[in-house]
């Protein structure tokens, strides 16, 4: 089922058509399969990897060349991040239509300095949230690192200078802030700057549709069932998966390494060793409980 945030933790203007939309979530928890949803829904129905919606995101500093012609090679950290912000704000505002950006980011409203998702234009969030356990599988995937490892970045957070290829990925050359797994998830439920609907990968994997049509009136995107079932189709993770193979895909960590992996839900239960499971759910637990995923 869909859920956002309470009634009483919403902003009070909460009822508009956002500008801005965030595409949220902890790596590996579904994002790109929301985007692929979301670029043929709001399009003709088609869905190709190299015109996802989402493609702007947070840390993409190649919108600062595009929107305002400098280099984002003699910028700072502080500097980019508040030229990123500007860039936002000022696309938003020129759009007919509703502008899709991707993040990992933890939520940030208005810090003093850092990547923040609270812009000076309309904005909602949809944030997609999947069973820690499966994350860690295919989180270890993407890394190209041990199920060990994986988990270990979901308890910290990204341990490595940002100039690191493996999380500063082709333009974008600012720090990523996904914090831990709980951190993220609960950043995003508990904030009130931005109204967010919460899905989960489970539900969108078990009824696509009746997730998808949920979202999309949240957003106040009018979308007929028959594109909405051609985007559906076209986003199944064996032609997504296809397409990668022949076209190649840029949010690839590596290109000897497959971005679509499988999508099952439960496959970490025979993947994931059993003291690994222990310690995700000692460590997150009190957030699995929360969004179900812990009796």
């Amino acid at each position: 089922m869909v859920t956002a945030i309470p009634e009483d933790r919403k902003p009070e203007d909460s009822s508009y058509a956002a500008t801005t939309v965030w595409c949220a979530s902890y790596p590996k928890s579904g994002n790109t399969w929301l985007r692929a949803l979301i670029s043929g829904a709001v399009g003709d129905g088609t869905v190709r990897l190299k015109n996802l919606s989402g493609q702007a995101a947070g840390n993409d500093q190649a919108e600062i060349f595009r929107e305002f012609g400098l280099t984002p090679s003699v910028l700072n950290d502080e500097m980019s991040y508040a030229l990123m912000d500007e860039v936002a704000a000022s696309v938003a505002q020129r759009s007919a239509t509703a502008v899709f950006r991707k993040t990992h980011n933890r939520f940030r409203g208005d810090p003093p300095r850092g990547a923040n998702h609270s812009l000076r234009v309309p904005v909602q969030g949809v944030y997609v949230v999947r069973d820690p356990r499966a994350v860690a599988v295919s989180l270890a995937h993407h890394l190209g690192c041990s199920h060990t490892q994986a988990v270990e970045v979901m308890t910290s957070g990204p341990q490595v200078p940002h100039q690191d290829d493996r999380y500063a990925m082709r333009s974008c050359r600012v720090a990523f802030d996904w914090g831990s797994w709980s951190e993220n998830v609960t950043s995003w439920l508990e904030q009130t700057e931005v109204p967010v609907t919460v899905i989960t990968y489970e539900e969108m994997s078990a009824n696509t549709h009746k997730v998808m049509a949920q979202v999309l009136t949240k957003l106040r995107l009018t979308v007929p069932a028959q594109r909405l079932d051609q985007a559906i189709a076209e986003s199944s993770f064996d032609q997504l998966a296809v397409q990668e193979m022949i076209e190649g895909f840029s949010e690839a960590s590596a290109a000897d390494r497959q971005f679509f992996r499988s999508g099952r839900t439960d496959a970490w239960r025979q993947e994931l060793a059993p003291d690994l499971v222990e310690q995700i759910q000692a460590v997150h637990g009190d957030a699995m409980q929360r969004l179900g995923y812990l009796p």
